[in-house]
């Protein structure tokens, strides 16, 4: 996958998602939480 055309965001959920692939990803959007 090419990760340069992806968002800032996308490119570090990737990056962490593979440090870290049995965990529920939370992120920052706004006011709220989103989970991956």
């Amino acid at each position: 996958m090419q990760t340069e055309k992806l968002s800032p965001m996308m490119q570090r959920y990737l990056e962490t998602k593979e440090q870290y692939p049995d965990c529920i990803l939370f992120y920052r959007l706004g006011d709220f939480y989103e989970m991956f």
